[in-house]
Order: C-alpha cells, then structure tokens, then sequence
C-alpha cells in the first residue's frame, strides 16, 4: 500500500497545489520509484500544471477523479488504468522513476453540491476503494480545495498524513486547527501525533535570518500552539519561483529557462531541505 498525503489547508492562497506538485517531484528525485497525483479540486489547478484546460475538458470521465468518486459502471478503480503520466526517468541500470496523474473534473462539483448522506459515503468508500487499488505507486498525493466538504472527507478516508502549507497569518494557521476541529470525531487519526505536518510557504523575503521571524512565530504559536508543534523546521522563500506562469507546463524543477538563476537555485534548495524533512517525519511515524 502507498503512503498518503492529503495537502489541505481550509484557508485559500497557501500553496497546496504547487507544493503539492514540486514535492512530488523532490519525493521522485531523492526517495520514491513511482508517485501518483491525484486532482481533488473540482478547479482542476494541478492537472493544469500539466495540461492546458481544453485538453482537461476532453478527458473521459473514466479517466478523472469523477470516476473515482462515482463510477458509471461499477468499478472505481478502473480509472487508476487512464491516469496520465508526467514524468519518467530510467535506464538499463536504474529502475524507473515515475510521477502519474488522475486528473481532475469541474463535475464533482455537482456531486459535492447535492449529495446527501448515503451518497456522500458511496463516494468516500469508492475513492478509498480506489486508493487501496494504488498498489504500483510509493506515494500518493491529493490535492485538495480549502473546504470542508465531501472532497475534503474523501481525502480524509484514505489518507495517511495531512500536509498543510500555511503562511505567517493567522487565517492559515487557523484554518489547520478549524479542518482538525471539524473532522477529528469522524477521522481520530487527525488526533495522532505527527500526523498532521505543517510546511512554512511564501515566507517574506525579508525574514530570511531575521529575529522577526522567530517573534512572529511566537505569536502566532500563543494562540494555536499545538498547530505550530507540527510545523517543519525548514521552510520556504522566494515561493513565486515555483509558480507557473504562461504556457509552461510540467514540473518547476526541470525548467531550464528561468529568469534569476540564483534564486531559482535557492528556492530549489529550500524546497529539497523541506522533502528531507518531510521525508524523515513519514518514515518515523509510518514505520
């Protein structure tokens, strides 16, 4: 069975999605064989990483995660057969590194607007279903929408970890004790130590080995002191670095034109460190 990670954050605007995907990547480079994506987020924003939006448009529906939610035909799983791969790298003398992805539909939307409570629970149990089928990848991470609905619990039923970016404000804080506040009666794994793993994103440049750094982190820890328990010691700068901007698609990583090369260097830097970390906080809890 692969890990699961569940980026989720019920404040907006923090990085889950392309952190999801750069970490991906780190996780393929330095740790895993093979790691599937999977799009949760009815606005599609991590398959567009990849694809432009009229090509997301045409996918069969087999081949989203609408099928993984509700199934036409029985069968959820069957949609782990036409997930699209984004990246692969190997050789005679290495086995092959792998990044999949099940893209997402702007159709769950309809499904998370009027499901009721016996339909709410076929959709978790055929995404789980789906995700105990996953047995080829390492790693599987979901990308999330900042809401508490019934995406957000089937993320929830298979998941192993939460990874919740969040920024220096109070909202992005708050919105990780508010998501274990909502569901921890129906998900007592959230209770779990180490299970939810908080990353530092979109750090002001201007904190970089700054003692205002360590005071705002002490405020913001005062009221939410257990949130910022989990959080990981390295953290990330320079965060526009890793946007994708224009008609550039795939993995941040692998760009070759990139203005401000040092920059670029560094955040990458930064973004390894945080992989590492994360890496060794999996290992200790999932053993």
């Amino acid at each position: 069975m692969p890990v699961v990670l569940a980026f989720m954050n019920l404040k907006g605007g923090v990085g889950k999605t392309t952190l999801a995907a750069a970490l991906a990547r780190e996780f393929v480079k330095d740790a895993a064989k093979k790691v599937l994506l999977i799009d949760l987020d009815p606005q599609c924003n991590l398959s567009s990483i990849f694809f432009d939006p009229d090509e997301i448009v045409r996918f069969a529906p087999q081949q989203t995660v609408l099928h993984a939610l509700y199934p036409d035909k029985g069968d959820p799983a069957r949609c782990l057969k036409g997930v699209k791969r984004v990246f692969a790298e190997g050789s005679l003398f290495h086995t092959e590194r792998s990044i999949n992805l099940l893209p997402g539909s702007m159709e769950i939307y309809k499904i998370i607007a009027t499901a009721g409570a016996n339909e709410a629970e076929f959709c978790i149990q055929n995404f789980r279903e789906v995700i105990s089928q996953a047995t080829a990848y390492d790693f599987v991470f979901i990308d999330t929408n900042p809401s508490a609905n019934l995406a957000t619990m089937c993320a929830l039923q298979a998941s192993h970890f939460v990874v919740a970016p969040m920024v220096m404000d109070m909202f992005s804080v708050r919105g990780i004790r508010i998501l274990k506040e909502v569901f921890v009666d129906k998900y007592r794994w959230l209770n779990e130590d180490q299970r939810i793993i908080g990353i530092w994103n979109k750090v002001d440049i201007k904190l970089r080995d700054s003692a205002a750094t360590s005071r705002l982190e002490k405020a913001l820890a005062k009221s939410n002191p257990e949130i910022l328990r989990w959080v990981l010691a390295n953290r990330i700068y320079e965060t526009n670095h890793l946007h994708y901007e224009g008609s550039r698609k795939g993995f941040v990583q692998d760009q070759t034109n990139v203005g401000r090369l040092d920059f670029f260097n560094r955040v990458l830097n930064e973004l390894g460190h945080v992989c590492a970390e994360l890496l060794q906080r999996i290992r200790l809890v999932h053993a």
